[in-house]
């Protein structure tokens, strides 16, 4: 989204019609996909009491996640990956996507020697692809899922604040 957004605008403001035109999935589209997505979007956006009604009215009535910056680098990776690949974006083009965020390589070259969030996403993509994900198939974490995150705990079962 950022990607196509960035195409489309030419200054510091965005115009409603230029908001109706991004190629966005429906809901009907990523609804399958929920139990992949609500789990991680659960344990990135709760890193504090502030956020507990939104954590309540995703299903958690647990204590805030821990911040822990390398499992969310993990987490973030594994949504990025499922949304490059739900929109239909091969790898190269995802490489290339990647490539034109200039701020996010400089910043983790500086912090880890490598543009790590680009190897974190391309792995996930790798793995996902071999799962076989599609906007019509989606990934399944369960017993017999097709895909299992590289996190343990998996995401949304990460470590929490003492209640």
């Amino acid at each position: 989204m950022d990607y196509a957004t960035r195409q489309s605008v030419g200054g510091t403001s965005m115009s409603y019609f230029i908001v109706r035109q991004l190629p966005m999935p429906s809901p009907e589209q990523l609804t399958p996909h929920s139990g992949m997505v609500l789990p991680r979007l659960l344990e990135l956006t709760y890193p504090t009491n502030d956020m507990r009604p939104f954590a309540l009215d995703l299903g958690d009535s647990g204590a805030p996640f821990r911040w822990d910056p390398d499992r969310r680098a993990v987490i973030r990776a594994e949504l990025d990956a499922l949304f490059f690949h739900l929109y239909g974006i091969t790898r190269d083009d995802t490489a290339y996507i990647l490539d034109t965020f200039n701020v996010t390589r400089d910043n983790d070259t500086k912090a880890h020697g490598e543009y790590r969030t680009k190897r974190l996403i391309l792995a996930e993509y790798d793995r996902m692809a071999a799962a076989g994900l599609t906007l019509e198939t989606p990934l399944t974490e369960d017993e017999s899922g097709t895909y299992r995150s590289t996190l343990t705990p998996p995401p949304g079962q990460g470590s929490r604040h003492s209640a």
